[in-house]
C-alpha cells in the first residue's frame, strides 16, 4: 500500500500524519518534545520525537517505511535542522 508521510512541526509539539492515496488519515502521532528554552530545541530531541512518531504511526498502521512514497514538512519558521547519516548537521538553523 502506498501511503504518505507528513510532518507538522508545532510550537508545542510534533504532528506526525500517515494518509492514504486518497489523503484519508491513516495513523496520527503526537510528540512532545523538551525545549532548551521557548525558541531552542535541541537537535537529539527533535529526532527522538520524529522518530517515536514514525515508529508510531508505522505501527499503528502495520505499514513499513518502504510504503511511504512521499514525505511532507510544515512549519511556522524556518526552524529546522536537516541531519545526514551519523546525525551530522546537513544545514543551519536560520
Amino acid at each position: 500500500m502506498s501511503c504518505y508521510l507528513a510532518f507538522d512541526l508545532g510550537t508545542s509539539a510534533f504532528k506526525i500524519a500517515l494518509f492514504d492515496r486518497r489523503g484519508r488519515l491513516i495513523a496520527l502521532s503526537r510528540q512532545g518534545y523538551h525545549a532548551i528554552d521557548e525558541h531552542e530545541v535541541p537537535p537529539p530531541a527533535v529526532w527522538e520525537a520524529l522518530r517515536a512518531g514514525v515508529d508510531e504511526v508505522l505501527g499503528v498502521s502495520q505499514l513499513t517505511a518502504a510504503d511511504v512514497a512521499g514525505v511532507g514538512i510544515a512549519s511556522q519558521t524556518n526552524s529546522m535542522v536537516l541531519l545526514g547519516p551519523g546525525g551530522h548537521e546537513l544545514t543551519a538553523i536560520d
